[in-house]
């Protein structure tokens, strides 16, 4: 089988119907030789970020990027959700990917998936809310609950920002700003890894992975989804991931994602991995679990 050639990752124009016209940081290039063993190996057909609701004895595979390496799972939103709790029921770390993950952020000031030239150099925040971009902001974000959020830390006289998505249209940053003020609005083009290292509580959804990356270095991870997409019929590209972490205190919810990232059945890898390995037993994994709903 193969990967969709108009969906990949590695197209251009699949780029920017996914991330408009910013550019991808260079450091993702390394996840390539990732999408290339699945476009050789795979049983089914695959396609770049796109999800689609299939029954549990699915056709197609789905794939994405996740904290610089990549994730594959089913077009099924049932099985994509068992996996992970799959993966967390494996109980298994032998690798401390979070620790890595740290240690890159460390060395490289920061994990943007995004080529952003501009830091955030104000005070420390009280309160940072980093939203999805553009394509989805409107029918995943509980906009009254940011604004319940946004009323009561000006009223506490707290620092409060929210960072929009580098591929958020002026339309919607200019309803921001008529919302909340310029003040509380970040440039899109700010590094969001330079708000987050001196955030404090953070407030995103299941559509960022951000949120993994929240709880790796420390802060406190708070859900502002819609309600309707706090259902498993529709989820967000980590929502599996996000509520498996969300509401666990910091070292808890650390084993949870080192226990995900480890084990193959979660269908992630890592540049640093032996991923023809890793992907080859996820897929011996998920394809006998496909065909118990034969």
């Amino acid at each position: 089988m193969h990967i969709n050639k108009s969906e990949n990752m590695s197209d251009p124009c699949a780029r920017i119907r996914k991330s408009g016209f910013v550019a991808i940081h260079e450091r993702m290039d390394k996840i390539k030789p990732i999408e290339m063993w699945l476009s050789d190996n795979l049983p089914l057909p695959a396609t770049y970020d796109v999800v689609s609701g299939q029954p549990e004895y699915f056709s197609e595979f789905t794939y994405t990027e996740i904290c610089g390496g990549m994730y594959l799972k089913p077009q099924s939103n049932k099985m994509a959700w068992d996996q992970i709790q799959d993966a967390i029921d494996d109980n298994n770390i032998d690798v401390d990917h979070v620790g890595i993950l740290l240690q890159k952020i460390s060395e490289d000031g920061g994990r943007d998936k995004y080529k952003l030239s501009r830091f955030y150099k104000g005070p420390d925040i009280d309160v940072l809310i980093i939203l999805p971009g553009s394509n989805i902001i409107n029918t995943t974000v509980d906009k009254q609950k940011i604004s319940d959020v946004v009323e009561r830390s000006l009223r506490e006289g707290k620092v409060i920002k929210i960072k929009p998505h580098p591929i958020t249209s002026s339309p919607i940053i200019q309803e921001l700003k008529l919302a909340f003020g310029d003040d509380v609005i970040l440039n899109k083009k700010i590094s969001g890894f330079s708000a987050l290292s001196v955030a404090s509580n953070v407030y995103t959804l299941g559509a960022s992975e951000m949120a993994l990356y929240t709880i790796m270095m420390g802060k406190k991870l708070f859900d502002i989804t819609h309600p309707e997409y706090n259902q498993r019929k529709k989820p967000l590209t980590y929502a599996s991931l996000f509520y498996s972490i969300l509401g666990k205190n910091q070292d808890d919810a650390k084993v949870v994602l080192n226990k995900i990232f480890n084990s193959a059945k979660s269908g992630i890898v890592f540049p640093w991995e032996d991923h023809q390995d890793k992907l080859q037993r996820y897929l011996e994994y998920i394809m006998a679990k496909r065909e118990t709903y034969a």
